[in-house]
């Protein structure tokens, strides 16, 4: 019984083994039913919204310190949902949504395929696949190299600027077209 009781104890810090942020998918809400979004990562905070009680691929960017709340963003805020009613995806999340501001930006990156960006003065794609490159020394990091350009992620907290959305990766895009290096800023998401 202590077994049990230690068990259910502990259960809704093993939702956060793996990093964030991460995909999760809503199980055990009601068919009838949705999960509520709350203001703050409190049962009795204001309700900001609902997610379905079949939604997928929800981006977790944070938990609280008691790993019993979600962080996610909605609309253009973020707001918290029971860890309870979450299950880690199936699907891995493995492509990269970077965008930024000041001069607007948005990237698609993915580890084997070209880089697509976007800006309101350009558009393009590399032919150059992107080659994931670890950190030799920290776990938080990586970069995805496509040809010249040079894309570094590393996990952290990360505002877009423009919203109250809160993201769980920062990027830096170095872009280097025509000999001309530009070094973009700006957040990531995982959301497919």
């Amino acid at each position: 019984m202590i077994r049990i009781i230690i068990a259910l104890c502990l259960w809704p810090l093993s939702l956060w083994a793996d990093p964030l942020p991460a995909l999760y998918d809503v199980v055990g809400v009601e068919v009838d039913d949705t999960l509520n979004i709350r203001r703050l990562p409190n049962a009795s905070a204001a309700q900001i919204g609902a997610l379905p009680n079949d939604a997928r691929d929800i981006e977790v960017t944070a938990q609280n310190d008691g790993g019993t709340w979600a962080r996610i963003n909605i609309g253009e805020g973020h707001g918290w949902v029971s860890a309870r009613y979450l299950t880690r995806s199936a699907n891995p999340g493995k492509a990269l949504h970077c965008f930024g501001t000041e001069p607007f930006w948005s990237a698609k990156l993915s580890e084997g395929q070209p880089l697509r960006y976007t800006s309101p003065d350009e558009q393009y794609r590399t032919s150059d696949l992107g080659k994931r490159i670890r950190s030799a020394n920290l776990t938080d990091r990586f970069a995805l190299q496509f040809g010249p350009t040079l894309a570094m992620i590393k996990r952290a907290e990360c505002s877009d600027g423009m919203s109250d959305r809160l993201f769980g990766l920062e990027a830096d895009l170095l872009l280097n077209r025509d000999g001309t290096p530009a070094l973009l800023s700006g957040c990531c998401s995982i959301v497919p």
